[in-house]
């Protein structure tokens, strides 16, 4: 049995309404995912993703096909394994990206992060979990990315007020990076920095002015003109 040869995967993911989907993925079954993609968008991806050369595997990469299909997460047809649903949506992104924007979280000498790939269908935020899992949300189109890495700084600050959240987003022409951490009296201390010494800083940002920053920073380029052959268009 072999992969689909279509190499950039179609969107299609559940999502209920108003809600992220949420799941866990093994090295393995991620490795499987980033193996389905090819092209400058699918590289990039692989150089971004910590998970190591041994992800390009042959034998972790059908480790993590036959775990996905012992979880119902792709299914044999024709002698073609092929995703359902959630994966293959997690697999478009993968292989489909535009933008990649780290999230960092500095909580006084430590360092915790994920990674949120925006592709023009679809995006996901990917955490990094115990023993080289992944906890994965894929974005429910009933908000935008903004909205979704809003929330994700307002958790993050709720559980640790004293932590800096750092988003380093780049394409593949350009990459932009943004500090946040929370100001007095239910503001925001932000900071864009372009390189070291020159910086914007507002130390007075509303939420709303944080939103703006951040749709600012998760623009993609037209779908309709970008998007890869095969991926159908909103």
């Amino acid at each position: 049995m072999t992969p689909s040869s279509e190499r950039v995967p179609t969107v299609e993911a559940d999502t209920d309404q108003g809600q992220d989907a949420v799941t866990g993925f093994g090295i393995a079954e991620i490795s499987y995912l980033m193996s389905l993609g090819e092209g400058k968008s699918a590289d990039k991806t692989r150089e971004v993703m910590p998970v190591g050369v041994e992800a390009s595997s042959p034998g972790l990469i059908a480790a993590g096909a036959s775990s996905l299909l012992a979880r119902g997460l792709v299914r044999i047809e024709d002698d073609r394994v092929l995703p359902t649903a959630l994966a293959n949506g997690v697999s478009y992104t993968l292989a489909s990206a535009q933008r990649w924007t780290q999230f960092g979280i500095f909580r006084g000498d430590s360092l915790d992060f994920a990674l949120y790939l925006q592709a023009p269908e679809m995006s996901a935020l990917f955490q990094p979990r115990a023993l080289s899992s992944w906890f994965v949300m894929v974005r429910n189109p009933a908000r935008t990315d903004a909205e979704l890495l809003l929330e994700s700084i307002k958790t993050t600050i709720s559980q640790s007020p004293d932590s800096v959240v750092f988003l380093r987003s780049h394409t593949l022409d350009d990459e932009a990076n943004l500090f946040v951490r929370a100001g007095e009296n239910g503001v925001w201390d932000v900071a864009t920095v372009r390189e070291p010494g020159d910086q914007d800083r507002d130390t007075a940002a509303s939420t709303a002015q944080l939103l703006s920053m951040l749709e600012h920073l998760t623009q993609l380029s037209d779908p309709a003109e970008t998007a890869p052959p095969g991926v159908p268009h909103a």
